[in-house]
């Protein structure tokens, strides 16, 4: 059984209808969070919790483990990004990383990740 140290975690207010797990970016200000549409979105964190637009929505944000919905087959130890609904997949050189895998899984599966903002040169 994987341990996993908490990661940060910051409360936003959801532009839109947010799913749990799922790749969030800023919204329409610093205060707001919607799902990611696309791997170039400035990815901010994983949510942990589900939320309506307008309600306070937990987003992990860095150093630590969350859950995180997948759009696609992964391996472990991959950099995972979103899709266009907001599901991590393996990431491509350049594309902004939201984390890395620390379990395989295929789409539609909840797995577990090592949350780390960065972009791929």
């Amino acid at each position: 059984m994987a341990v996993y140290s908490a990661p940060k975690v910051q409360a936003f207010i959801a532009g839109g209808a947010v799913n749990q797990y799922n790749i969030v970016k800023r919204g329409a200000d610093d205060s707001h969070v919607v799902e990611c549409t696309a791997a170039a979105d400035k990815s901010l964190g994983v949510a942990m919790s589900e939320s309506a637009s307008g309600a306070l929505v937990e987003v992990a944000v860095a150093g630590g483990g969350a859950k995180v919905k997948l759009g696609g087959t992964v391996a472990g130890g991959d950099l995972l990004t979103s899709t266009a609904a907001g599901l991590a997949v393996v990431a491509a050189t350049t594309e902004r990383v939201v984390g890395v895998a620390m379990q395989s899984g295929v789409s539609g599966d909840i797995i577990g990740i090592e949350v780390m903002i960065s972009k791929l040169p």
